[in-house]
């Protein structure tokens, strides 16, 4: 049994523009808490406030756009001892604090391009089931063991991105790249075995990462009315201790679609046809001396779907559509699915939706 009670409050203040320079301050805050009312649980029993002060400024030099935040967080965080024996569980209580920065510049030039580059720095301090996780979580059917010697993790990162905005072009390609200091991740251990039978067991780690990778999206019109997406991803997570490969880092992948959308009809409000294909490789990057056989084998997928805005029915307005998903219904088990030990992912999904808006026209 578990109860978690969370309470937040956020206040934020834009204040008046001076001159090119706009931005806002603020403050927010946490008090969350749990008590567990039966004899095993996944965490402990604890208390967390935190605080936070924080501002963001944008200035508009004409030639460029300018933006800096920061941010002040607190964190306090007390873990009750659970008096039971097979279960070591200290009172003790912890303080994180630290300052999140950020800096960025957006430049447009030509017609309808941009370029912009953000730097910053950020943290993120262990969450009481990453220290002191003893027992299964029920929603993967795993065992996870915490550490209650993590530390907070720090990130150094800078990303650039090339934007177009056209009447039949929009594209976005993006680069990234993250330094992160004691990098928090499940690692997999031998199997835990249990009154209820044995489960695969993981236990949460830290090491020093290196994450890279690009991003890239587009639409291009063909007629008016026609139009092809595209996007996709690549990223590559090097644990920076042994050079190897970090778990749990997605496959390459890409997704191309064609949507065509008619003129709307005496009944129907701009109807459309989408037909999409995502293609997913292979994951070769996985650690060696993996405890499971993960499934790594890529996969391809297609999905369509039929739609309109509104569609006239009994003289109302409902917005209605038809969406199949995983159209041939291929089996496959994706490397980041938590259920990857288990079952397949979904197989083909049939969705009707229809939605009637109220104190519209049509």
């Amino acid at each position: 049994g578990l109860d978690l009670h969370t309470y937040t409050v956020e206040s934020r203040l834009e204040h008046a523009p001076m001159g090119p320079l706009s931005g806002s301050v603020g403050f927010s805050g946490m008090r969350q808490g749990n008590i567990s009312k039966g004899k095993a649980f996944l965490i402990p029993q604890y208390r967390l406030y935190t605080g936070a002060l924080f501002a963001s400024e944008e200035v508009d030099a004409g030639w460029a756009t300018l933006s800096a935040g920061a941010r002040y967080e607190y964190r306090w965080q007390r873990v009750f001892e659970f008096e039971d024996a097979g279960i070591d569980v200290p009172d003790e209580t912890r303080v994180y604090d630290d300052v999140a920065a950020a800096l960025g510049v957006s430049v447009p030039f030509g017609d309808g391009w941009s370029m912009g580059f953000t730097t910053g720095r950020a943290w993120r301090a262990p969450n009481v089931n990453e220290r002191y996780s003893q027992g299964v979580h029920h929603g993967t059917a795993q065992y996870e063991i915490g550490d209650p010697r993590l530390e907070k993790e720090t990130t150094w990162s800078v990303d650039g991105t090339l934007r177009h905005a056209g009447r039949t072009v929009d594209l976005q390609l993006s680069a990234y790249q993250n330094l992160i200091a004691n990098y928090i991740y499940l690692e997999p251990r031998e199997p835990v075995l249990s009154i209820r039978g044995a489960y695969p067991a993981f236990n949460y780690a830290q090491t020093d990462a290196r994450i890279r990778g690009i991003e890239v999206s587009g639409r291009l019109t063909l007629v008016e009315g026609l139009d092809v997406t595209v996007s996709g991803s690549a990223l590559r997570g090097t644990d920076r201790v042994d050079a190897g490969p970090l778990y749990d880092m997605p496959a390459d992948r890409g997704t191309v679609g064609l949507r065509w959308e008619v003129p709307s009809l005496s009944w129907a409000a701009r109807p459309f046809v989408e037909i999409s294909t995502t293609v997913v490789r292979d994951q070769t990057r996985v650690p060696e001396g993996t405890i499971y056989a993960l499934p790594t084998d890529g996969y391809q997928l297609l999905d369509a779907e039929l739609g309109s805005q509104a569609v006239r029915i009994g003289g109302h307005p409902v917005n209605v559509g038809l969406e199949v998903k995983n159209v041939f219904d291929t089996r496959y088990r994706d490397y980041l699915s938590r259920y990857k030990l288990f079952v397949d992912d979904t197989g083909r999904d049939v969705v009707l939706r229809i939605r009637v808006p109220l104190g519209s026209a049509f």
